[in-house]
């Protein structure tokens, strides 16, 4: 069992470990992550590194990278994403912005409908919130999609897209710039 924290192990150190050590590293790092992903990630590594024997130097130098580079780690999280589907991952990013379609929905609906029975307010009220919802929601995504998109790709300038998507105009030429800014070969990630 290793003595020495988990994070203070050189690349040199970590080739030189015995299989039952790094494995009890592996499951250290599971135990000490948060983040549903990262521990996903742990796992999926310990699975492969069960699986396969790690003897040669080259391969425990991978998988040293593997377990503590934060880009091997991130692209891979990317790459997992994919994998996942990209609804499930579009959907992380835009489930705010449906629950606030329909709360405005369901106020309209209120406010509108106030003037009638309160049978008449309830259809009112039940179509807004249905119908209206899914009417703001397909804006909303139209409005941000811009915004959205530099989310899932994490984007580096994800926050100013976002500004200017918001009070640059949502439609016209300053949609289409920042469309362009997210899309472009120079930032754009292959998720």
């Amino acid at each position: 069992m290793p003595i020495k924290s988990i994070y203070s192990y050189s690349e040199d150190e970590f080739i030189f470990l015995k299989n039952e050590d790094i494995e009890e590293i592996i499951l250290k790092l599971i135990k000490l992550k948060n983040d549903k992903d990262d521990k996903n990630y742990y796992q999926l590594i310990l699975k492969k590194f069960k699986e396969n024997n790690y003897k040669e130097k080259n391969e425990k130098s991978l998988l040293f990278k593997e377990l503590f580079d934060y880009e091997t780690r991130r692209s891979f999280l990317l790459k997992n994403a994919e994998a996942n589907g990209k609804i499930k991952g579009y959907w992380k990013v835009v489930r705010g912005q449906f629950f606030f379609s329909i709360f405005i929905s369901v106020a309209f609906g209120v406010i509108v409908g106030s003037q009638f029975s309160f049978f008449d307010q309830l259809l009112t009220i039940l179509g807004f919130g249905v119908f209206g919802s899914l009417v703001v929601f397909l804006l909303l995504q139209i409005f941000l999609l811009p915004s959205n998109m530099a989310h899932m790709q994490q984007h580096p300038d994800k926050g100013l897209i976002l500004l200017i998507n918001l009070f640059g105009g949502g439609f016209g030429l300053p949609w289409l710039i920042i469309m362009y800014w997210v899309t472009s070969d120079r930032y754009s990630k292959k998720i």
